[in-house]
């Protein structure tokens, strides 16, 4: 694997040069083709990276806390009052984590747990951080969901739709969606 610095040459909107560009088959299962590269498990830890922001990226930061993305998120969160994820839970009917289950109890959080920590928590305490939980999951799923709901050309708002690209009579996933696309 190549190391390809995030910060700072990624920062705003510019095109995506060919060697940017996403390489799907390390991503996904391809018939014939290579295992995917795995990924680092979904946890509450965030790199290094994370914790101080390149000033390129966040401009200067009056307090050290400010150049951490943690911290941004928490005060963002706080100032548009996004409800803490047990709450989210609860509103979902689903029955939340614990702080035992989401190894928070010696934090300093007060009021339930911010909605993106208790995401990454949430999917290691219930599947070893290999994928999202009920709520980070279903968060997700819905957005998707909403998406192809609202556009009028998605697979949702067409008629008698079935895949037929899947090279495998019967299956189709999102390997098959890439090579289709001509992506992979």
């Amino acid at each position: 694997m190549r190391d390809v610095p995030l910060f700072p040459d990624l920062v705003g909107i510019c095109p995506v040069t060919p060697e940017r560009q996403v390489d799907w088959k390390r991503m996904f299962r391809f018939k014939d083709g290579v295992p995917p590269q795995a990924s680092r498990r979904i946890g509450p830890l965030l790199v290094p990276a994370l914790m101080k922001l390149p000033e390129a990226l966040v401009g200067h930061a009056e307090r050290p806390e400010f150049s951490s993305l943690a911290s941004r998120d928490l005060y963002r969160g706080h100032a548009v009052e996004i409800p803490c994820g047990e709450a989210v839970g609860r509103a979902m009917g689903i029955e939340p984590c614990t702080v035992a289950e989401l190894k928070t109890e010696d934090s300093k959080l007060s009021g339930g747990t911010p909605l993106w920590l208790y995401v990454l928590a949430e999917a290691e305490a219930q599947h070893n951080g290999e994928y999202l939980g009920e709520v980070g999951g279903r968060i997700v799923a819905e957005v998707i969901f909403e998406l192809l709901r609202h556009d009028p050309d998605s697979i949702l708002n067409q008629r008698d739709w079935a895949p037929e690209l899947a090279d495998s009579p019967g299956k189709f996933g999102i390997a098959d969606l890439l090579k289709f696309a001509g992506v992979a």
